[in-house]
């Protein structure tokens, strides 16, 4: 194998893990909003877009898959030509001279792009990730399989959302940025509003207040502050 061959073939691989990477940014950061109103408005790509974001696991899957492949596959290059034409070290030189690459072209350079331009790159990264998606399909199934018997080991997943209950026990504990009585009171309303009954907010008419339609705004702030009812 020539040198020039190997040079584009580490290119080659270069660039797709380049492309997972990026494209891997690109799906898990881009406007939702962005891509429904684009498929809304008869956006192919984009209802790609929205079509993976139901099984998201499996094209993230699909670009870390790509990633390390080409990875493995480069390096495997690289080493196999190093070792057949300068004989013992290759291994270090193949470090010294694929590690700055991968960093810099395979993952920083690709993610910073893709990241600055996602809603646009998406658009036209999702058709290889989606072919990627079929090829890897054998893989991702045994990772799947693999993966879903480690959660069973572990134990049930915690609830990836934050619950009313959790989100009052943060703002009442904390000391960073304390929080007025009266503005933890409004919260907490806020959050138990769908637990309140009728009954509870419901005014006796004799103690329901009017207006004239005359009355100025002073008026109508005086008698708010008086009575209390909004």
């Amino acid at each position: 194998m020539s040198l020039e061959i190997v040079i584009g073939l580490i290119t080659f691989f270069l660039f797709l893990q380049a492309l997972f990477a990026g494209s891997e940014i690109a799906l898990i950061s881009c406007d939702k909003a962005v891509i429904k109103s684009l498929a809304d408005s008869g956006s192919k790509s984009a209802k790609m877009v929205l079509d993976s974001f139901v099984d998201i696991e499996k094209f993230i899957s699909t670009t870390l898959v790509g990633i390390n492949l080409s990875l493995i596959t480069s390096t495997v290059i690289l080493t196999f030509y190093i070792d057949k034409n300068y004989g013992k070290g290759s291994e270090l030189y193949t470090v010294l001279i694929l590690s700055p690459l991968i960093v810099i072209f395979g993952q920083v350079v690709p993610k910073a792009i893709f990241q600055k331009r996602r809603n646009t790159i998406i658009l036209w990264a999702i058709y290889p990730i989606w072919i990627a998606s079929k090829i890897f399909y054998p893989i991702l199934l045994v990772v799947n399989i693999f993966t879903k018997k480690i959660l069973n080991l572990i134990g049930k997943t915690e609830n990836a959302f934050i619950t009313r209950e959790e989100l009052i026990n943060v703002i009442e504990g904390d000391t960073s940025k304390p929080v007025t009585d009266n503005k933890k009171r409004i919260i907490k309303r806020i959050f138990r509003f769908s637990e309140t009954t009728a009954d509870e907010i419901m005014i006796p008419l004799i103690q329901v207040r009017a207006l004239d339609e005359n009355a100025t705004v002073k008026e109508a702030v005086d008698m708010i502050n008086e009575t209390g009812h909004s």
